[in-house]
């Protein structure tokens, strides 16, 4: 019998008991590496197939950004650059392989998936730097702004890819979505609090995740932190997931609202009986809502800048 509340969605729970309890102990960027490469099978058990898929490797000044281009329909269809979660620590592009396919394959679009630089080893700002770095180049490559997406600690990259491009007065990704994004450090909102022991991410997972990607800077940059831009006038639209489970829920909601009244096109989509994660549960009602939102906003995006 499952542990997990009864208002989790039922194929929701049926993936998460197939997993396994969660780790004990204290927390390290090995385990939680480990634990995402091992529920990854299990989670998305059937990768899609697509037209063309190729690793390369992303121009940047720090080296090179390692990266995996996948092509599903036609070569001039939407263009996406998409960023995975896991606490800026955890995930690669194998562990996000088969929701980028999806992507693709649902949206009829080319996606470059980057592995960008980790925390704890590399901290703020090299993860965005890399993002940034990839997302100029794949619309140099293509001639066309890129729709810029993630999921959790993604989605905080791919925000500040479009918050940096404001600031530097340079094109605008042609829209953004954020899938269960962390966007405030503090973690004291009232879904953190309700949600302080999961399931998935806990309070103290997150805030650890922050620690180690901020390190001792204590920042109000709206790149680390995009819950501290005082403007989001001039955004790009958006696309919102949350999970209603999930300690993130609040920060995610509030910041729909504040990109509402600051005049920028947001949609929210939050299906029922989600936890954190759940976008990367392929065989669940809610990942298959997500991908469908995805793929029309990414196809409605792409007309719109081609009008």
């Amino acid at each position: 019998m499952s542990d997990l509340p009864d208002t989790i969605a039922a194929d929701v729970r049926a993936v998460l008991d197939g997993l396994g309890p969660a780790p004990t102990g204290a927390p390290t960027a090995a385990a939680s590496r480990q634990r995402l490469i091992d529920e990854t099978p299990a989670m998305w058990p059937h990768p899609e197939p697509v037209d063309e898929i190729a690793d390369v490797l992303v121009p940047s000044p720090d080296g090179g950004v390692p990266a995996r281009r996948y092509r599903a329909g036609a070569t001039d269809g939407p263009v996406v650059v998409f960023f995975h979660g896991g606490g800026w620590m955890s995930g690669d592009l194998d562990t996000h392989d088969g929701l980028c396919r999806a992507i693709a394959v649902r949206a009829g679009a080319t996606v470059l998936a980057v592995d960008y630089r980790r925390t704890p080893e590399h901290r703020f700002p090299a993860a965005l730097d890399d993002a940034i770095a990839a997302t100029r180049w794949l619309a140099a490559e293509t001639g066309r702004a890129p729709i810029v997406m993630g999921d959790s600690s993604g989605a905080t990259l791919a925000l500040g890819v479009a918050l940096a491009a404001r600031r530097a007065a340079a094109q605008q990704p042609a829209g953004i979505v954020l899938i269960y994004p962390p966007l405030e450090p503090r973690t004291d909102s009232p879904s953190h609090v309700r949600f302080a022991d999961g399931p998935r991410l806990t309070q103290a997972a997150m805030a650890w995740f922050w620690r180690e990607y901020l390190g001792a800077q204590d920042t109000d940059d709206e790149l680390a932190a995009p819950a501290r831009a005082s403007d989001l006038r001039g955004l790009p639209p958006t696309l919102i997931a949350l999970a209603d489970h999930d300690p993130l829920h609040d920060e995610g909601a509030d910041f729909a609202r504040r990109l509402a009244a600051a005049g920028v096109e947001v949609e929210t989509i939050a299906p029922a009986g989600m936890v954190h994660g759940f976008a990367r549960l392929q065989e669940t009602a809610g990942a298959q809502l997500v991908l469908d939102a995805v793929a029309a906003a990414t196809r409605r995006w792409t007309a719109e800048r081609a009008g």
